[in-house]
């Protein structure tokens, strides 16, 4: 029960509490004042950020034609849930299917031409060997020759001295001569078979390099071919259109029959939206003075407007770490769970961020303070051997009913909440200090 401020009592009374009744001061002649004291509580006070808050969702892409032609299907509208990889629409595009077909068929003739350098490789490959056989047997028929050779040469010597000392007659002398002849003639024949079988292997060698190069050329006319056609294989995919997870058709610009334009021809509608919804985010800006105590992982609760009744809890989840210039605040994003929908894309409410949670700081009721503060700093009166003294005390947090004391004050010191009629050194009498103890302002008596 709350007294009247400004009460006086006489310098024989006693305070219903037991503390002594301070009365009339004999040097002075000031009355004492009936007051309520309470204690400093320990439990600190929540600071939070609390701001208006919209629903966005996770995520949402527009789909819009890689490639121009007429829409051939649409298996989707407004609305619609799709699936991850699920196909919601399909574009007509002949010219792009050709491409694939003009690919393919190049890409085969390409690859027939590599089997081809391949085996002319090979037969390049068997002349060299042929080439080298015939080196080496004409190089044998050589040997042969110049052994003939010098046999005849030698035999027609012994037949030249036989003549000489006119043991034979001269024609058996002109028959060696003429066997000695034809195996110099049969020699340089020889040598030129082994000239001519080398420029053949010189042929084959060369014919065997130039399949090489054959293979090499074929072989990247086949890797350019293939290039082409895995590009053409991508402009078809792009006529199928598919969602890139699971969610909900948000916006649908176009009707099964329409000529779709690509995207690169100019094309600034998306042929759908999809949004995911299975769990959204909560955009809300924090001011400038909360910035600081925001944290990833700080607690926060959205109520919205269109859901009375329902308190969604969630987490800071990301922030921007700059403030916009306009308004000195910070994006800062919630993350919440969507399982049953309830949750859409552009409602709003109220999101409120638990910034810090001091649990160990003293407070005490707002209406202890004396005058107005001085930024942090304040002041209050104490009781202390039965008078009011002021005391300085460094102030934190403040919700309008109870004020956070950072320094100053002790768990048991006697503070007095009505400071009205109060001046330091001002004597006192307590009254009711224990049913005020959390007393504030507005309480009903």
């Amino acid at each position: 029960m709350l007294v009247s401020r400004g009460r006086r009592a006489s310098a024989s009374s006693t305070g219903s509490n037991g503390h002594p009744a301070i009365g009339l001061d004999s040097d002075e002649g000031e009355e004492a004042v009936r007051v309520q004291v309470v204690h400093p509580e320990r439990g600190g006070l929540t600071r939070t950020s609390t701001q208006i808050g919209s629903v966005h969702p996770f995520q949402q892409a527009h789909l819009y034609a890689k490639v121009s032609g007429y829409l051939k299907w649409q298996g989707v509208d407004i609305g619609s849930h799709v699936k991850k990889g699920e196909i919601l629409a399909k574009i007509d595009n002949p010219e792009a299917v050709k491409e694939v077909d003009r690919a393919v068929a190049a890409l085969k003739q390409a690859q027939t031409q590599v089997a081809q350098s391949k085996a002319r490789i090979e037969t390049a490959r068997a002349d060299v060997k042929a080439s080298e056989a015939a080196v080496a047997k004409a190089k044998a028929s050589i040997g042969s020759s110049v052994s003939r050779r010098k046999y005849r040469e030698k035999e027609l010597a012994r037949y030249r001295d036989l003549r000489a000392r006119q043991a034979v007659p001269q024609q058996i002398v002109d028959e060696y001569k003429d066997h000695f002849e034809t195996s110099v003639a049969e020699e340089r024949a020889a040598e030129a078979e082994l000239d001519s079988t080398k420029a053949l292997l010189a042929s084959s060698v060369a014919k065997v390099d130039q399949a090489k190069a054959d293979l090499d050329e074929a072989k990247a006319n086949v890797e350019m071919i293939d290039e082409v056609l895995a590009k053409d294989k991508v402009m078809v995919a792009y006529t199928t259109i598919k969602s890139p997870y699971d969610g909900v058709i948000t916006l649908r610009n176009f009707f099964e029959g329409d000529f779709i334009r690509s995207a690169v021809e100019g094309n600034e509608r998306p042929l759908l939206t999809v949004a995911r919804t299975d769990m959204m985010r909560v955009v809300t800006y924090v001011p400038d003075r909360d910035v600081p105590l925001t944290d990833l992982g700080d607690p926060a609760v959205v109520t919205l407007d269109a859901l009375p009744g329902h308190r969604f809890a969630g987490k800071v989840s990301r922030f921007s770490n700059s403030e916009e210039p306009e308004t000195r605040t910070m994006r800062t994003e919630i993350d919440l769970e969507n399982p049953n929908g309830l949750l859409r894309e552009g409602m709003y409410g109220i999101a409120t961020i638990i910034l810090n949670n001091n649990t160990a700081n003293l407070t005490i009721p707002t209406g202890c303070l004396t005058g107005t503060s001085d930024h942090d700093r304040s002041s209050v009166f104490v009781l202390k051997e039965g008078k009011a003294h002021q005391v300085e005390i460094k102030l934190g947090a403040d919700n309008g009913i109870r004020v956070e004391v950072l320094a100053g004050l002790k768990p048991d010191d006697e503070v007095i909440v009505d400071t009205q009629s109060i001046s330091d050194g001002t004597p006192i009498i307590v009254e009711n200090s224990t049913q005020v103890a959390s007393w504030k302002p507005n309480s009903e008596e």
